[in-house]
């Protein structure tokens, strides 16, 4: 079915290439920040958790710190699993599901090339498609993370916009990931706009005041 998408969309000319000053394994990040990027958002959690009443599969891409999959994995009726590229995150993770008792499959990998072929009744991704460096980079990370998504199950995406002190500004086109999700096979639920500034001077990534344009969109697969 994702195979029959029509490639012949053409994304603005503003966001051909996404090339930033984010470093690629992100271990600085989490070494000297590992709660640079906040709690988990309230509203995703709620749609993740929104109709679990049985045991779920969940799982968590470009999971960074694990602040969802941490989180998500004290609810008893979800199996989780961690996608990080990175091994410092990986490993805080790891470290953090220990202290905790909780139970949570970590995994060090590149969503673009990871090849295993489970698929989960909830996948979940916060702030991946703004880090990567092409549209090219994002459109195959959503195909991927749709292939991952069981029958009847669901995808909560949310992600970036904009970033007013990352250049360039504009991370992700606003009708660019809805449009990977207008074939029969999946139905939207929600897909809505925000926007929040913060004031952090810890963060690697996003230092100082900093306004941020997210979009989030959930999604079932029929």
């Amino acid at each position: 079915m994702l195979d029959q998408i029509n490639h012949t969309f053409t994304p603005p000319s503003n966001i051909k290439y996404l090339n930033s000053k984010v470093p690629k394994d992100y271990s600085d990040i989490w070494t000297g920040n590992p709660d640079g990027f906040g709690s988990p958002s309230k509203d995703i959690l709620g749609y993740i958790l929104e109709g679990v009443t049985q045991s779920r599969t969940l799982v968590d891409i470009a999971s960074g710190n694990g602040r969802y999959a941490i989180e998500l994995a004290r609810n008893p009726k979800l199996v989780v699993t961690a996608i990080e590229i990175s091994s410092t995150g990986r490993d805080l993770i790891d470290r953090r599901a220990k202290e905790e008792g909780l139970v949570v499959t970590a995994i060090q990998a590149d969503i673009l090339t990871y090849t295993e072929c489970n698929q989960y009744d909830l996948v979940v991704s916060s702030g991946l498609l703004e880090e990567l460096e092409n549209v090219k980079d994002q459109a195959d990370a959503i195909k991927k993370m749709q292939s991952m998504v069981k029958p009847e199950g669901r995808i909560i995406l949310r992600y970036c916009l904009k970033i007013s002190n990352r250049k360039p500004e504009q991370r992700t086109n606003p009708d660019f990931v809805r449009y990977f999700f207008g074939e029969d096979c999946w139905n939207i639920l929600t897909h809505f706009s925000s926007r929040s500034t913060t004031n952090n001077t810890k963060s690697t990534i996003n230092d100082g005041e900093n306004t941020i344009q997210t979009q989030t969109l959930v999604a079932t697969k029929r």
